[in-house]
């Protein structure tokens, strides 16, 4: 389903998946001035509501039902002042572009006690925050509408700028007021002064503006407990700037030789190639976690100085059991002598667990 705020009708619509319309009913609830939607994972709506003093968030429950929240601030101003956009994570959290007061605020499921976002490694505060949006391993992505760029806050709290190296594109905003993400990592910017809409591939900004070779390399999906790696040769032109590449390596979220690996051979001779020349590196994946695995392919010059990173993603799909119709088939408990069993579960890796 679709939910668009209608913010000049002051009310919310919800298009179906055929392609009908209808007006959310928000009860009591009068909304003045609504501007940013999310749904949680059970499917509550939040919208932002109102302007300066008289801002709030409105709920309306998958039953109907519809109340103003009493969220208080725990830090700095306790209301909120024109919220716009909001996101929800897969655990239930709101965040909020609480964007009068330059901040982001998160609240977490069931709870009206918002938190200021402390975002770390930030060169400047944030300006009138107009958009959110969080990914389904927990990246959040800011419109900072008044310093005019994205940022990308990693899991750990760190906050990035968020690049656009594709050349045909200008790599400056204009006001932006909205962000999205989706399912595979894409960032989607309503670009407003520019106007126009923006695809940014998080993981290909590399700033590294004296080189072509700043291309994310994408490898697909393999399944979990596969033998057999994906891989590619990567091509490269040593600029005349360096000397000679002393060695190259692959990391996989910080770790060396993990899901991406760096395959010896014909195939790779960067290693002590010269200046202005050209010369190939053959990486494969194979993950050893279920989701997004993201990582860096690094030349370094003879003085051991990263001079070219490349960024690495592919995705690790959890096994799925293969049923045959009409067939049951008991589970193995490997010795194990199972009692009145009550519950299962099964996780992302396809691990089941059994309440015994």
């Amino acid at each position: 389903n679709l939910y668009l705020v209608d913010t000049s009708n002051t009310r919310v619509v919800k298009v179906s998946s055929s392609g009908s319309a209808s007006v959310i009913g928000t009860g009591s609830v009068t909304l003045t001035a609504p501007h940013g939607i999310a749904v949680d994972p059970s499917g509550d709506l939040f919208i932002s509501d109102g302007t300066g003093g008289s801002s709030r968030i409105v709920e309306v429950t998958s039953g109907g039902s519809a109340s103003a929240l009493a969220i208080s601030v725990s830090s700095g101003s306790a209301s909120l002042s024109t919220p716009e956009g909001l996101a929800v994570d897969v655990s239930g959290r709101l965040y909020i572009a609480d964007s009068a007061n330059d901040r982001v605020v998160t609240v977490a499921a069931g709870s009206t006690t918002g938190v200021v976002l402390s975002i770390g490694e930030l060169d400047v505060p944030l300006s009138n925050p107009s958009g959110v949006a969080v990914d389904r391993i927990g990246n959040l992505f800011i419109a900072d509408t008044g310093h005019n760029r994205i940022l990308e806050v990693d899991t750990t709290g760190n906050g990035n700028v968020l690049m656009n190296s594709d050349s045909l594109l200008s790599t400056t905003f204009r006001g932006p007021l909205g962000v999205a993400v989706d399912i595979f990592g894409g960032v989607y910017i309503a670009d407003t002064g520019d106007s126009r809409a923006l695809l940014v591939d998080p993981y290909s900004g590399v700033d590294d503006s004296s080189s072509s070779n700043n291309t994310a390399v994408g490898f697909g999906h393999i399944r979990l407990g596969s033998s057999t790696p994906t891989s590619f040769i990567l091509d490269f032109s040593v600029g005349d700037s360096i000397d000679s590449v002393g060695s190259v390596s692959a990391l996989t979220s910080g770790t060396q030789s993990l899901d991406f690996q760096i395959v010896p051979g014909a195939n790779t001779t960067c290693n002590g190639a010269t200046a202005d020349t050209t010369c190939t590196v053959q990486v494969s994946f194979l993950p050893t976690a279920p989701g997004l695995r993201k990582g860096a392919l690094v030349l370094y010059d003879s003085n051991s100085n990263p001079v070219l990173t490349v960024p690495l993603y592919g995705f690790g799909d959890a096994p799925v059991a293969a049923l045959s119709p009409n067939t049951g088939t008991v589970i193995a408990t490997g010795g194990l002598t199972l009692s009145d069993p009550y519950q299962v579960a099964l996780d992302g890796a396809g691990n089941m667990y059994v309440a015994d």
